[in-house]
């Protein structure tokens, strides 16, 4: 519990408890240029490696990592140890399986209280890129099969259109619908089991199917905004992909040559990463504070068990003072909400509700590839928000252009107009 000494949580995360101790932060604390910094130096680094398809899989481990830290905070934030005077930061010095935490994750440096040799200079990296790249398997294991058939479907629509193959439409439209189909429930499972993943540290856990679908139906509200978080982010994110497509109709950028061409399209996505990235975290945050949410009602209802949850959740849970059975006795106007979101209407409204959102996230998918076609079907079967954060989708045609002139003496010739894709052609064609 509280020894009396006030707890702040500066702004970059570091928890201090106004002891002086070594590990938490001084009694000061860092002060405020410092905190900026710290912040900046995270969001810049995170936007940045949204830039590579390896850095994406680090942002995943990392924001893995954040999520964690989220949930345990979400914990004791509604719990008896907090209301009693107990500090996160004394929470979490508590254990040592905690006690990493007392920092946000970093990019590269290790934890300098538990690393040691090596893993006190690269330890984080190491991290990230394992937590990473077990998240991104499972995570594309769900997805992935509804991507391949909406690139298998959409390159038959090419093929029809190009050789008047009228009689193989069908075969396109089936296997687009029938990713579709794939995809809502996939998604509608994905956000919740990736924070299960986050909170356990277990690859395993994400496909403990019959518990998340359990948690899915207890906090079906939240489950509800978090798909509109999705679709609202989501629109942003169809918007930045398609963007691109306008700039070869412009007569200033067919006046660039092909190197200030590519150094422009280049620029225009690492400067989307700055968005994309913060979309991504913020995302993976909200399905971090369902899940706790419904943790939590479970346990207090008898829903969730011991037998549940890993050894390090429960642990923490009865720390806290979470792990007991409490009855929860609404009234007024939150006995009769809670009555209705229990009720068959209420279920059946926001099940059409969560499909219906996922159904249009599927058509900001076609839309963006429409506009702007990117090479090997990379926009069907990842998409920044959902899969990797990886938003780089430079056209290889440009690449190609810039080197071929630089090859020739960077001003032989005329300069080549931007060739642009045109919406629903087949690969390769396109217009000045």
């Amino acid at each position: 519990m509280s020894d009396g000494t006030p707890e702040t949580v500066a702004d970059d995360g570091v928890v201090d408890d106004g002891g002086g101790d070594p590990v938490a932060g001084t009694s000061d604390g860092p002060s405020r240029p410092a905190r900026l910094f710290g912040g900046l130096w995270r969001y810049g680094v995170g936007s940045v490696l949204c830039w590579f398809a390896v850095g994406a899989v680090m942002v995943v481990g990392w924001t893995q990592r954040s999520t964690r830290r989220f949930i345990l905070w979400r914990w004791w934030r509604c719990s008896p140890w907090r209301r009693q005077g107990g500090g996160f930061g004394e929470f979490l010095r508590g254990d040592d399986r905690t006690a990493e935490h007392l920092r946000p994750p970093r990019w590269c440096l290790g934890v300098p209280w538990t690393d040691s040799g090596g893993r006190r200079w690269f330890g984080g990296l190491g991290r990230n890129l394992s937590e990473g790249l077990a998240t991104s398997v499972n995570v594309l294991l769900y997805t992935l099969p509804a991507g391949a058939l909406w690139a298998v479907g959409w390159f038959i629509g090419w093929e029809v259109s190009f050789h008047k193959a009228y009689e193989q439409l069908d075969a396109g439209r089936l296997l687009f619908l029938a990713g579709m189909l794939l995809f809502i429930p996939a998604m509608h499972y994905v956000p919740l089991a990736q924070a299960r993943q986050a909170s356990t540290g277990e690859m395993a856990s994400f496909h403990q199917v019959r518990f998340i679908v359990r948690l899915l139906r207890q906090r079906w509200m939240a489950v509800l905004g978090l798909v509109a978080a999705h679709f609202a982010l989501g629109l942003m994110v169809m918007v930045l992909r398609a963007a691109p497509f306008g700039l070869g109709n412009t007569p200033w950028m067919d006046a660039l040559d092909p190197q200030r061409q590519l150094w422009l399209v280049q620029g225009y996505h690492l400067a989307g990463c700055f968005l994309v990235f913060p979309a991504y975290v913020g995302l993976r945050l909200l399905a971090g504070a369902v899940y706790a949410g419904a943790i939590r009602e479970g346990v207090r209802r008898g829903s969730v068990t011991r037998e549940d949850l890993t050894e390090f959740e429960w642990n923490a849970l009865e720390r806290l003072g979470l792990d007991r059975r409490q009855p929860f006795r609404p009234d007024g106007w939150l006995l009769h909400a809670l009555r209705w979101t229990g009720s068959r209407s209420g279920r059946l409204i926001a099940g059409v509700a969560v499909v219906g959102l996922w159904l249009a996230m599927t058509w900001q998918v076609l839309l963006a590839e429409f506009f702007n076609y990117h090479r090997f079907g990379r926009g069907w079967w990842n998409q920044p928000l959902l899969q990797l954060p990886w938003f780089d989708y430079t056209p290889w045609r440009l690449y190609r252009a810039a080197g071929e002139w630089r090859r020739n003496g960077n001003a032989n010739g005329p300069v080549p107009e931007l060739v642009v894709p045109v919406p629903g052609a087949e690969p390769g064609s396109g217009r000045r």
